[in-house]
């Protein structure tokens, strides 16, 4: 008897002490992971942060470089499209846009102080302020605009404007809202025989003006300071484009009209927008009451990727709206 009790001590000793080293085994290789796991996540941060802020800081990378230069006393820089150089077979292909942080988080919060624009009914600060309240118009004074960096829109309509590079030479082309002017730099390398390049900001036109000029496409595009909301009628041409300009919902139903005043005419209309801009609806709803019966879900080319890594830009998606498009001859 007394045997069977000494060997269950013992049994019992043993299955302690293998327990005890199972144990420790087991907290030694869990603080080892945990500690191996705690050094890449670490090591991830690290990298992950550098690589963000190559991405998404390369103007001010720029800028250190001395690549920035002053117009109207903004900071402005060059920025090259390398999918626009490959698809025109150019040795460059480039815009200039404002790179101003100061500027950009000034006009961002408060709106820029400037001329005020037709939108404001008569020209009156305050009411324009009003009108900004409910509905945010894209242009409440006259020296801000959202055209003066680029927009996907303009980089996927230039793009498909290469695209059908055999129906654009020798056209006469009407780039409306042209902001930095990639789509009328396009048209003129394809072969236009004219451009209006029409903003209501005189900043954007300047940056046109002076990129126009580096192209050496000086006599092919012309300049002009236009209010989309007043009587004027658009300048005449064989393609009329609004690239990236649905900003708001009162501008969606201002380019609305400006479309059906295009297809009325027979210009071939092309809207490239996203799908998240908040003129969007409104512009699609002013469409069908002005017997517009084209549609962006209507079209095939509904989901157009653009990238452009210069600008920190991965994949963008693009909507493209096209109305009395030539037919194939």
């Amino acid at each position: 008897m007394s045997s069977l009790l000494i060997l269950a001590s013992i049994f019992a000793i043993i299955s302690n002490v293998a327990g005890f080293v199972y144990n420790s085994k087991c907290l030694s290789i869990t603080k080892l992971f945990s500690a191996g796991k705690g050094y890449m996540e670490a090591k991830k941060k690290k990298v992950f942060g550098e690589v963000v802020k190559k991405k998404t800081s390369p103007i001010k990378k720029k800028e250190d470089e001395g690549e920035v230069i002053l117009v109207d006393n903004l900071k402005v820089r060059k920025i090259m499209v390398p999918s626009l150089m490959e698809a025109l077979d150019a040795k460059e292909m480039f815009y200039y846009e404002v790179c101003d942080w100061t500027w950009w988080d000034e006009v961002s919060t408060n709106g820029a102080v400037g001329e005020a624009s037709a939108t404001t009914e008569g020209n009156v600060p305050n009411k324009a302020k009003e009108i900004e309240k409910k509905e945010k118009p894209v242009y409440v004074f006259g020296s801000f605009t959202y055209g003066a960096k680029l927009w996907p829109s303009c980089l996927a309509v230039a793009l498909g404007l290469v695209r059908d590079k055999d129906l654009m030479k020798g056209k006469s082309i009407v780039d409306v809202g042209c902001g930095v002017g990639l789509v009328s730099f396009t048209a003129a390398a394809l072969g236009a025989s004219h451009v209006a390049a029409i903003d209501i900001a005189p900043l954007t036109l300047k940056l046109v003006e002076k990129t126009s000029s580096e192209l050496g496409y000086s006599d092919i595009i012309k300049t002009q300071e236009f209010d989309l909301f007043k009587d004027t009628p658009l300048p005449p041409g064989d393609i009329c484009i609004f690239a990236d300009v649905l900003y708001t919902k009162a501008l969606g139903r201002g380019v609305a009209k400006r479309v059906a005043e295009a297809k009325e005419r027979g210009s071939w209309v092309i809207i490239g927008s996203t799908k998240e801009r908040e003129g969007r609806k409104s512009f699609m709803e002013e469409l069908v009451l002005l017997g517009v019966t084209e549609t962006f879900e209507k079209s095939d080319r509904n989901d157009v990727p653009v990238t452009l890594s210069e600008i920190g830009w991965k994949s963008k998606y693009v909507e493209i709206l096209e109305i009395n498009r030539p037919k194939p001859e």
